[in-house]
């Protein structure tokens, strides 16, 4: 029986034996350190080619304490939103000269605990991380960055100084999306999604319920649709609000999932959309133009706020003794118009 000997891995070592010189030569060569010749680099090249080296990035950054890899850190790719923010910050990051590991940890802290060890055991340099509800994992977060690791999050709102946050301003958002519903002559506005306990679209709730008065109207709890961010139970619940009598012409929706959900019930329900109810969302996302509506839609800048999260940590990276302690920053967001029947978009108010 023949034996197929065991292949061997390309080694620094291997490459110097080939060339008779030292690894350090070789190490240098692949660094385009100076102190190479250029015919001495070109043939280290051509080997490595030929053998397909790879080097050893933990290795390296081990030596060189710098991995030139952050870690990100995104709820889940199913909603269009956080597709395009990652994206954007791979992006972001490779023009900085970082690549990047993406992880998800769908809305479940034991997860979001579970990525924040892993990358940590990689030795990657920063963090960026949109944080789970009721950011339960605070305490690893801050040993994390004293531990010297910059941590800045991105998107969703936490209440803890220690860490660095890029968002867009919701409570302005919230009443621009309003105030247009008003401008429509909408004047019984409801809500759908979550009012209470620890999910990021509680805040926007909060405002929805608070900024009522400010435009001329009432708030009344019997025009709140409570749900959870499931399609089915959404569009269930709402389809039966509808059948007992829930009277709205303007629906502020928590998010995507609550908006595509809530338009499938209306329709079902043999209402016009947006002549009887129009809806608004948060996000941009493009389930919602699924349902083949025209609606409002508060585009949450995932390039602007990928751009700027990348670079905040960038800078923090460049200078470790900065503080880094909390620097809050909106970027500017836009209140826009899915125009269905023209299959524009027709921005209504630069949010800033």
């Amino acid at each position: 029986m023949a034996h197929h000997a065991v292949p061997k891995k390309v080694t620094l070592k291997t490459i110097s034996e080939r060339l008779g010189v030292s690894p350090a030569t070789i190490s240098k060569a692949l660094r385009d350190s100076t102190d190479i010749s250029d015919d001495m680099k070109m043939k280290v090249r051509a080997i490595t080619d030929e053998l397909g080296y790879h080097p050893n990035l933990l290795a390296r950054s081990l030596v060189q304490k710098r991995s030139n890899i952050i870690g990100v850190i995104v709820p889940d790719l199913n909603i269009s939103y956080y597709a395009d923010l990652v994206q954007y910050i791979y992006e972001n990051a490779q023009m900085r000269g970082y690549e990047s590991i993406v992880m998800f940890h769908h809305e479940d802290p034991v997860k979001e605990r579970k990525n924040l060890q892993f990358l940590m055991s990689l030795q990657v340099d920063g963090i960026l991380i949109s944080l789970t509800n009721g950011n339960k994992n605070r305490d690893m977060l801050t040993q994390i960055q004293t531990q010297g690791t910059p941590v800045v999050c991105y998107d969703r709102r936490t209440d803890c100084a220690d860490f660095s946050l890029i968002t867009i301003d919701d409570h302005v958002a919230t009443e621009a999306l309003l105030r247009s519903f008003v401008d429509q002559g909408r004047r019984k506005i409801g809500y759908v999604g979550l009012s209470k306990g620890d999910d990021v679209t509680v805040a926007r709730f909060n405002s929805y319920r608070k900024l009522l008065p400010k435009l001329g109207l009432c708030f009344k709890p019997d025009m709140v649709v409570e749900s959870e961010p499931d399609a089915r139970e959404t569009e269930r619940t709402v389809r039966k609000a509808l059948q007992e009598g829930l009277d709205v012409d303007a629906l502020v929706c928590g998010g995507g999932f609550w908006a595509y959900a809530s338009g499938k019930a209306i329709l079902a329900e043999g209402r016009r959309m947006p002549e009887d109810i129009i809806l608004g969302e948060f996000g941009n996302n493009s389930i919602v133009q699924r349902l083949g509506i025209s609606y409002f839609t508060i585009d949450q800048s995932p390039d602007l706020i990928s751009a700027k999260a990348v670079e905040l940590l960038d800078n923090f990276l460049k200078d470790k003794n900065k503080d880094w302690g909390c620097r809050q920053l909106f970027v500017e967001s836009k209140l826009i118009y899915y125009d269905h029947y023209n299959h524009e978009e027709k921005i209504v108010k630069i949010i800033k």
